[in-house]
């Protein structure tokens, strides 16, 4: 029985939701917030950076707090053969005792104490540590970023690649309806002796070729649509059609992430040397204690007191070190300068064949528009000459086929546009 075409799609499509084979549509977006969810590099990224903030709390509490502690001690030096016993505990022991020196141990220690201890003068001591984590959390961010864009360029290309497959299927599928109502028409006029009988085989076998070449596009969809889910983390085996995404090239910001890592680079360099000073400036701290301290047992409840008193500490020497450590400090500033003058100049080159390479596809889409609209003219004539019989199928087939062509190329031409696109958005940042 003959069904127009679109019954047959009307069909095709309440059989696909009977069974359960309508695919979801998914976006572009989608996958890059999938991707950015699971991705384990980006959530190191924002753990290094609030590692980096709770440092820097740490160190303002190291530097802004007391340190209080509590000690105890208890110490034996027994005396051999004192004033004639084997073991004894003495602070005075006799010449021929056999031990410590007396004057080393005292016979013992016997300590309780509770100590507090406060550094002085401390905040060019902790500007550098301060600023060495600020730094660390700037850092971070700037890897999150790049890592972000590394993502979202790969992501994206997967996603264009099952795209452009995606969008051949589909024609295909398209074109296999034609021909196969031009089957039926063909069959209708071969019963009837208009057409041949080859005619009716050679489309035939033209709807089988078909048929594999779709057969086969959808297993490399399948493909990668893999692809793709591996790149954001999910195992999504379901069938889904992916929207084509219109993508629209990036401004160029006023700092880049490429560029970014190497003046952050400068900035560690300048900031080591300055926590490598740190070691020449005075230190001084204050400290107390109270409780008890005593070398004997004798009278142990009196001893009990308190001290305070300060310390300092000054490096005055440590020969030549300082300028050593400036020297490091300074090469590696002049290799970061280096690096960031070269990445400046790759970007400008990505950037200028990018713009330059969009305008070629701009002109190649044009052209090969023109082409499909002349020969969607000619099909026309085709079909209605096809359909009285007055055209064979071999040419008919001829001129479908280079249809076909054209427009499998202009969809390799938008998909590969968008590619493009894709990357100059990538080093615009």
């Amino acid at each position: 029985m003959y069904l127009p075409t679109y019954w047959i799609g009307i069909v095709a499509t309440l059989v696909a939701i009977y069974t359960g084979r309508v695919s979801a549509q998914a976006t572009l977006q989608d996958y890059l917030d999938k991707a950015r969810l699971n991705s384990p590099q980006l959530t190191d990224y924002r753990n290094q950076q609030r590692i980096a903030e709770l440092e820097i709390d740490r160190i303002r509490l190291d530097y802004a707090k007391p340190k209080v502690s509590l000690t105890g001690d208890v110490l034996f030096a027994p005396y051999l053969f004192n004033n004639r016993r084997v073991l004894s505990v003495a602070d005075a022991p006799a010449a021929s005792a056999i031990g410590y020196d007396a004057g080393v141990t005292n016979g013992g220690l016997y300590a309780a104490l509770i100590g507090a201890d406060y550094r002085l003068f401390t905040n060019r001591i902790s500007a550098p540590e301060i600023a060495q984590q600020a730094l660390a959390t700037t850092v971070a961010s700037n890897q999150l970023r790049l890592t972000g864009l590394d993502l979202e360029r790969q992501v994206t290309a997967d996603y264009l690649n099952a795209v452009l497959l995606q969008e051949q299927a589909r024609y295909l599928r398209e074109l296999l309806g034609r021909l196969t109502e031009q089957r039926e028409l063909v069959r209708k006029l071969a019963d009837r002796g208009v057409m041949r009988v080859t005619d009716l085989e050679l489309l035939n076998l033209e709807v089988g070729r078909q048929r594999y070449l779709i057969a086969d596009l959808e297993l490399q969809y399948r493909q990668a649509l893999q692809t793709l889910n591996a790149a954001v983390g999910i195992s999504d085996t379901g069938t889904v059609t992916l929207l084509v995404p219109q993508l629209d090239t990036v401004l160029i910001p006023t700092t880049s992430a490429f560029t970014e890592a190497y003046r952050l680079d400068s900035l560690r360099a300048t900031n080591d040397q300055a926590l490598f000073e740190t070691r020449y400036l005075p230190q001084v701290s204050a400290f107390a204690n109270a409780g008890l301290n005593a070398v004997t047992l004798n009278n142990i409840q009196r001893k009990v007191g308190v001290s305070a008193g300060v310390h300092l500490s000054w490096l005055l020497l440590d020969g030549g070190q300082r300028n050593i450590n400036s020297q490091e400090n300074e090469i590696r500033r002049q290799s970061a300068a280096r690096y960031a003058a070269y990445t400046r100049q790759q970007l400008a080159n990505y950037r200028r064949n990018g713009v330059a390479i969009l305008a070629r596809f701009a002109d190649n889409l044009a052209l090969v528009d023109r082409q499909l609209s002349d020969y969607e003219r000619v099909l026309v004539t085709y079909r209605r000459e096809f359909a009285m019989g007055q055209l064979g199928v071999i040419e008919y087939l001829n001129v479908i086929r280079t249809y076909a062509d054209l427009q499998q190329q202009r969809n390799q031409l938008t998909v590969q546009r968008l590619q493009t696109v894709n990357e100059l958005n990538y080093w615009n940042h």
